[in-house]
């Protein structure tokens, strides 16, 4: 999926495509550790952290777009 992602362009343009964050949508990339019966994957942390890793050894922007979305809102236990 992150194959066609374009590091330099997103660098340039200072935004990220917005065909970009929906296929992230589509994956459930917003969701990892949201528990199923709200929508989400309902993953565990280590899941989260290596779906980090991936991202960011992609595109650092990416990371900052998906990093909120799940540690806040539902934190590990």
């Amino acid at each position: 999926m992150l194959d066609h992602v374009d590091s330099d362009e997103i660098d340039r343009s200072g935004e990220i495509s917005e065909p970009l964050v929906q296929e992230l949508r589509d994956i459930g990339a917003f969701g990892i550790k949201v528990p199923r019966e709200y929508g989400g994957l309902g993953l565990s942390q280590m899941s989260y952290v290596r779906a980090m890793e991936l991202v960011t050894s992609k595109d650092g922007s990416l990371t900052a777009l998906l990093s909120p979305a799940s540690p806040l809102a539902f934190p590990s236990h």
